[in-house]
């Protein structure tokens, strides 16, 4: 891993500060009640609050902390014991009976079920059961894994490793397959690794993918307890105010890739972007569009200049 390391420290992906994982906010992580492994499984258990539930919400205990995606990608060749230590520390993969995908995923390409997905469970007294394989597990750490590898090498200006490629979209790979043999007629399907400017595109749908497969999406916040706020939200990582370990695991993934401390608005287009610094609160700041940038920044402050102008002589004829 030290090789891998050094890349990724070339590449930008860990900052200066030695840090992977950038903050995420505030809110607490679900975490379940009790959490076992089961020869092949990883079971958990939360108590039914109410005889209509079909899913039972965990406890709210934990902060995203500055390990989340470091110890995620370190499971890739972990053992069981290692899942477990994690699982119980930051919450579930929540995997789907029927895909083995997280179960806040939309609808799949060629799919033909109905309904929401929803993780094996059965009702246990007060408790509800669920699990999910391990090997889920072992699957999207050794992707996420090699993800952080190939766009490392991206940001390098190289190709990266075919076998690399390969395992970064593996959990794509059934639903790719199935599109392009719909256009083999016409197409031939290219394979990895593949240029730099195109892999960067094929890392960035993927990202998307995982982004999609959390349901991760702005949300818009506002109660009688808290001031109206957006932030990256949506079933995957929020609940409420409770977030899901796969959605936090898929934003974490996007914020390394591109190098920033999280996504921010700019205060001349309004056009989401990802700074290379967050900016403090109350702080203007700009993307690097064409009209945004320095020259916003000169526009911003001759206007503060010219309105403080006007309303000092407003005052001094006053008196």
């Amino acid at each position: 891993m030290r090789k891998e390391t050094n890349d990724l420290e070339l590449a930008g992906i860990i900052a200066e500060d030695g840090r992977l994982d950038r903050p995420l906010g505030e809110d607490l992580l679900e975490v379940p009640e009790e959490v076992e492994v089961h020869g092949e499984d990883l079971v958990w258990k939360n108590r039914v609050r109410h005889e209509t539930e079909v899913s039972a919400l965990g406890k709210p205990s934990v902060q995203p902390g500055r390990t989340l995606l470091w110890d995620f990608i370190a499971l890739a060749d972990g053992p069981p014991e290692r899942i477990l230590k994690y699982a119980r520390k930051w919450g579930v993969l929540n995997a789907c009976k029927d895909h083995n995908l997280p179960a806040s995923h939309g609808p799949l390409p060629y799919d033909t079920g109905a309904g929401r997905c929803v993780p094996r469970n059965q009702r246990v007294g007060d408790w509800l059961e669920c699990c999910e394989p391990l090997a889920v597990w072992w699957n999207f750490a050794r992707e996420a894994r090699a993800l952080l590898k190939v766009a490392a090498q991206l940001h390098l200006g190289k190709k990266g490793e075919k076998a690399d490629w390969q395992q970064a979209l593996a959990s794509w790979e059934p639903y790719g397959r199935r599109i392009w043999e719909t256009f083999q007629d016409s197409y031939k399907r290219p394979s990895p690794p593949y240029p730099v400017e195109v892999g960067r595109m094929s890392i960035a749908n993927h990202v998307n993918w995982w982004l999609g497969l959390a349901d991760v999406r702005p949300l818009f916040a506002w109660s009688h307890f808290d001031p109206a706020f957006v932030s990256l939200g949506g079933t995957g990582i929020k609940l409420g105010h409770r977030q899901q370990l796969f959605g936090a695991i898929a934003v974490q993934l996007m914020l390394a890739i591109s190098r920033s401390d999280g996504l921010a608005i700019c205060s001349s287009c309004a056009t989401p972007y990802f700074p290379k610094r967050r900016p403090r609160p109350g702080q203007r700041n700009y993307c690097t569009g064409p009209s945004c940038g320095r020259k916003a920044a000169d526009r911003d402050a001759h206007r503060r200049y010219y309105a403080k102008t006007r309303t000092s002589s407003k005052t001094k004829n006053r008196k």
